[in-house]
């Protein structure tokens, strides 16, 4: 049985802006990463710095319409992508910086003011993976303005505004798949099967831990403007994936047994799935 899920999320911006992959449930003030250390300086000092899990392959869309920008201003625009998730130079810089999840920074700012084409005035936080609080188009039409002298970056006071909300529509679903006298529960997010449970949890069986999880993600963002944090725990010496400290999924030792794995490293995998599925079905068509 479908959940259709109906998030409306308004662009909380916020003095200081965090990011790729999410804020705090409460409308805290985060805290703004510092400017990073310009490498080439652009004529017109549109320096472009990409935080994004480029070795997910999760945000290829808004790699290839960087790169677009990039390739179709020449030297107006200085592009220079971190990959957060190389477990390595990339990750620690991301976290250095202040950063929990994908964000685009335009002269060391997330929050970005421009006049549009329409002679209209935006302003977006480019935090998270797009479709959350901004878009492609959002993306394109702020680096145009920023060339033709018509952008800035958001003072304290201009940062308090509030984007109106945007509809988005994402399907969560648990489904029961059989093989032979196996059951294998199916967390499905979008068109992706984010997490395959295998093994039963005390009582509750592949398909019934695959539906609480469904129902647990329901749950809070049904009653959330801001998109999900997904985490890695461990909890009572068992490894699971929690939404905002709530618990989605436990990994047990049978899991990661039938996976062939360690109980930790499937952990992060089912967080890696999770968190890659949702910004797959919020991205704008």
């Amino acid at each position: 049985m479908s959940r259709p899920l109906y998030l409306t999320l308004g662009l909380l911006i916020i003095a200081a802006a965090i990011l790729g992959c999410a804020p705090k449930p409460e409308p805290i003030a985060p805290v703004m990463p510092p400017p990073p250390t310009p490498t080439a300086q652009a004529p017109s000092g549109v320096n472009i710095l990409a935080y994004i899990n480029v070795t997910s392959h999760c945000q290829e869309p808004t790699i290839e319409v960087l790169e677009e920008l990039d390739e179709e201003y020449g030297d107006q625009v200085s592009l220079e992508f971190v990959d957060f998730g190389d477990d390595g130079p990339g990750t620690q810089r991301w976290k250095q910086d202040g950063l929990d999840c994908m964000a685009i920074q335009v002269n060391g700012s997330l929050i970005q003011v421009w006049e549009d084409e329409n002679g209209e005035q935006q302003i977006v936080d480019f935090r998270n993976p797009v479709g959350y609080y901004w878009t492609h188009d959002d993306l394109k039409s702020m680096v145009a303005a920023w060339v033709a002298g018509k952008a800035h970056v958001a003072s304290e006071e201009e940062a308090q505004s509030v984007r109106p909300p945007r509809e988005i529509v994402v399907e969560i679903d648990a489904i029961r798949v059989t093989k032979g006298d196996q059951e294998i529960g199916h967390l499905v997010i979008g068109d992706r099967v984010a997490v395959k449970f295998r093994a039963p949890l005390g009582d509750d069986s592949p398909y019934e831990r695959a539906s609480q999880a469904a129902d647990a993600l329901l749950a809070w963002i049904e009653g959330s403007p801001q998109p999900p944090l997904f985490k890695r725990e461990k909890i009572d010496d068992q490894w699971a994936v929690t939404l905002h400290g709530e618990v989605l999924a436990t990994v047990t030792e049978v899991d990661a047994e039938l996976e062939d794995t360690t109980s930790e490293k499937l952990a992060k995998e089912w967080l890696v799935s999770m968190r890659e599925a949702m910004a797959i079905a919020v991205r704008p068509d």
